[in-house]
């Protein structure tokens, strides 16, 4: 093999990538494109008659080709003197006529892909030498992109920091890999060089806010810089929303990030929010966090939202501080909350506390005072009294209901309490070690779920603790070896989940520990395998937080 390795310097000379093919070429003869290919073919005839193989070209970032060596190149491969192999990370006019050897079928085209979670897998097998949890594969997979030069500058950088480390004869993250690495930043600055003046602003848009609609974006730029990232890979449509674009690749997302300047970065936001263009989503969390970076100050509401939205990816940094930029108001307790849920995500339990300190007697709302005891329960599960602990919060809770509810009030609630106050006790009687309370079995519990069974008007708090509810259930029992009663209580609390697509990643991790379980211990190893590889697509945060279990259970 020979290589030819184009640059934007040598584009701008012609023939410029092919001078070393050119031993006894003159000044003169670069006039002619008929000498420049008689002196690269006498080149590869000497080689040949010397005994060498056939020669294969392997031209690397083709993209950068001049249009006279893109033409020279096209001669040889088509004399079939010798084979070619054509890199190129980008379309550019100088290589059509390359691409038409493709088009007309005298070479092979594959566009190549990003890699799968699997093969990034075999990736950091390969280069760590070890067995790796494929959780923490998992994560490097999707904080890459699939790129493996990415992969494997994350991974040698999260080694050098000590996130990846080694226990037990397996390799795992533990947090996620810092995504500046300088081969990230050195590539996002050639990309943003490489672009026209619109087609920068379109990624330095989309970086900051993370996604944004089609439309929005003609605030920064034409329509036909939008085109050109979209022809070229490095937008696409957003999964949740067909208008939506964001990066492709998310590590260019952290770099060009990193590198706006803060006044450009007001710059961006303040076009995009001029008059009256498409409404964007400012519940985004990242979009909400940009507004904190510039200096605004976004509606209690949307700030709630968006922690709500983290604490449900599982990124408890991002969660307390949207949290707490909440202002003091009607919001203030229910920022208070997701606050301490974020202090319980990150494990740290003595500010979580601090938190929740009296959260449930100051709830002035029914949807407060369930996410509060939600966060509280949480919060007494990590003690080494919980069992003591959730039942004080029972009595807590139901008090404070009663002040609520005023007794004139009518007993729309009074279903839900029932079933709300038999969950605590059942978590109570689990974190106990006892199972075996007459009149108390976890049937009683699901009987009781299972009558307050309406869910128009229903909290988030209520859907949350419903799910968590039907997952203790699951859990009694399993250890009594009822495992088909077990897995409909899972199923029941998998629907209640979906109720509510901002369920806490704490929430979610349980429900399916515990249904893993019920898999486990009945022998369904094949289906137990199906959502091992299904939880492989969580948030990488959730990943980070359950990682450990799925390697237990595999």
């Amino acid at each position: 093999p020979y290589r030819i390795h184009s640059s934007p310097v040598l584009a701008r000379i012609p023939y410029g990538a092919l001078t070393p093919f050119m031993e006894r070429a003159l000044a003169e003869d670069m006039d002619s494109p008929l000498v420049v290919l008689r002196n690269i073919r006498r080149f590869f005839r000497v080689r040949a008659e010397a005994g060498h193989a056939q020669a294969l070209l392997v031209v690397e970032d083709a993209h950068h080709l001049d249009e006279a060596s893109s033409h020279v190149l096209v001669q040889l491969a088509m004399s079939g003197e010798l084979r070619l192999l054509v890199l190129s990370r980008a379309r550019s006019t100088n290589i059509q006529e390359l691409l038409s050897l493709a088009r007309d079928g005298m070479l092979s085209r594959l566009d190549l892909q990003p890699l799968s979670r699997e093969m990034i897998h075999r990736l950091c097998v390969q280069e760590l030498g070890g067995t790796v949890l494929r959780a923490s594969s998992a994560v490097l997979a999707r904080v890459s992109g699939g790129n493996p030069l990415y992969a494997k500058a994350l991974l040698d950088g999260a080694r050098r920091r000590g996130e990846l480390l080694q226990r037990n004869g397996s390799w795992y993250l533990r947090a996620l890999p810092g995504a500046l690495e300088p081969t990230v930043q050195d590539l996002a600055k050639r990309l943003l060089a490489s672009r026209s003046d619109g087609e920068r602003a379109v990624l330095e848009a989309v970086a900051l806010a993370g996604v944004l609609p089609r439309p929005a974006l003609t605030a920064v730029a034409d329509p036909a810089s939008v085109q050109a990232l979209v022809d070229d890979g490095y937008l696409l449509q957003a999964p949740e929303a067909a208008d939506q674009l964001q990066l492709a690749q998310p590590l260019h997302a952290h770099a060009i990030r990193s590198l706006v300047p803060p006044v450009r970065s007001m710059e961006i936001r303040r076009q995009l929010m001029k008059g009256d263009g498409p409404k964007l989503r400012h519940s985004h969390t990242l979009y909400a966090a940009w507004a904190l970076d510039c200096g605004e100050a976004p509606e209690g509401l949307e700030l709630l939202q968006a922690a709500r939205s983290a604490n449900a990816d599982g990124d408890g940094e991002l969660a307390l501080r949207l949290a707490q930029a909440v202002q003091p108001g009607p919001l203030a307790a229910r920022a208070r909350i997701e606050a301490a849920v974020a202090q319980l995500t990150l494990g740290n339990i003595s500010e979580a506390r601090a938190g929740l300190e009296d959260a449930v007697r100051a709830a002035a709302d029914a949807e407060t005072l369930d996410l509060a005891v939600l966060a509280s329960a949480q919060l007494a599960a990590c003690s080494e009294s919980a069992g003591e602990r959730l039942r004080g919060l029972a009595r807590e809770w139901a008090e404070r209901e009663a002040l609520l509810k005023g007794p004139d009030s009518g007993d729309e609630r009074a279903g839900w309490m029932a079933a709300g106050q038999s969950v605590l006790a059942l978590w109570a009687r689990i974190a106990d070690g006892n199972l075996l309370v007459p009149g108390e079995t976890p049937a009683a519990t699901r009987e009781l779920l299972d009558t307050d069974a309406v869910n128009q008007g229903r909290t988030a708090g209520q859907h949350e603790l419903r799910a968590l509810g039907y997952s203790l259930v699951c859990e009694g029992y399993t250890a009594a070896g009822a495992i088909r009663e077990a897995l409909q209580a899972a199923d029941q609390a998998q629907r209640e989940l979906a109720l509510e697509p901002h369920a806490q990643c704490r929430v979610r991790g349980t429900v399916w520990i515990r249904r893993s379980f019920a898999l486990l211990h009945g022998g369904s190893f094949g289906e137990l395998g199906e959502l091992l590889t299904e939880q492989l697509r969580a948030t990488p945060h959730s990943l980070l937080a359950y990682g450990g279990s799925i390697g237990v259970l595999e």
